[in-house]
């Protein structure tokens, strides 16, 4: 027993991560296993399960279907699914089973997405872990994934501030989750969504035009640091625990929105002097 972790994968894997990711998101959620996965995560590792309905289930492959290739039942099954249950999108999540076979889940879930859709295209994207790695590794895949196919410039900004990485996962409760919005209230923030928690899907698609982005766990860094590179988003890392670290915390970013809206108006005036004087010019 003293070599246990080295031998055995992570008792909450990477796919576990990935799908308490998308728990709340009301998206339809697909194990690419035989069921074990799904069950150990859904009974084990999901203690929302008690308040929080979600569509979560396992595509139960069996050796048949490894041997064929999973690509036509899979996407059979899945299409039989959402046209029963429906969902705001469609996401497979990988396990031991297709990383084996070396399955395309992004192809395949693209397939799913052209059967399902009608007029209103909805996001169907593939999550490739495979039960070898931590959870925070499947969470951080499922972040991109929200990025790569649900995030749109063009889309409403619901969300001034998103704060990405808590999960239950990592010991957030939903006492926590009110905790960092009301600090965030109390710092200036109209609007704070929490990915996976009380963030719901319109405001994920809309954090191309948020203020502020905060990497709460180890998970959440990347995708911070994507969202920065694509949008320009500011982005802070890390949370107070403590009183003496949420003064701190609560101050930075006090001061971070002090400096957006002192901006803001600037630009503002800036727009109405530009304004008055093409007015004075005999302008339209």
């Amino acid at each position: 027993m003293g070599r246990l972790f080295e031998k055995m994968i992570s008792f909450a894997a990477d796919y576990s991560g990935a799908a308490s990711v998308l728990y709340e998101l009301g998206g339809l959620t697909i194990f690419c296993d035989a069921g074990a996965c799904m069950g150990g995560y859904r009974f084990g590792g999901e203690p929302r399960g008690g308040w929080e309905k979600s569509r979560v289930f396992s595509a139960s492959l069996r050796e048949r279907n490894v041997v064929m290739g999973i690509d036509r039942q899979l996407t059979k099954d899945a299409v039989r699914t959402y046209e029963e249950v429906g969902g705001a999108f469609i996401a497979l999540i990988g396990t031991p089973v297709p990383a084996v076979i070396g399955a395309d889940l992004n192809g395949i879930a693209g397939e799913i997405s052209r059967r399902v859709t009608e007029e209103t295209p909805i996001p169907a994207f593939g999550i490739d872990t495979n039960g070898m790695e931590y959870y925070d590794a499947g969470q951080e895949k499922a972040y991109k994934a929200l990025a790569d196919h649900v995030i749109k410039e063009d889309q409403e900004t619901l969300a001034d501030v998103n704060v990405i990485g808590a999960t239950p996962i990592d010991m957030w409760d939903l006492n926590q989750i009110q905790d960092c919005i009301r600090f965030l209230k109390q710092a200036g923030a109209a609007n704070p969504a929490v990915w996976g928690s009380n963030g719901r899907l319109p405001e994920i698609a809309g954090a191309a035009g948020a203020k502020l982005n905060i990497a709460v766990s180890a998970s959440g860094i990347k995708i911070v640091k994507l969202l920065k590179q694509k949008y320009g988003t500011p982005y802070l890392i890390g949370y107070p625990t403590g009183e003496k670290q949420v003064k701190v915390w609560t101050e930075k970013s006090t001061g971070f929105f002090r400096e957006m809206r002192k901006h803001r108006r600037k630009s503002q005036r800036k727009c109405v002097v530009r304004r008055k004087r093409d007015l004075a010019a005999g302008g339209p």
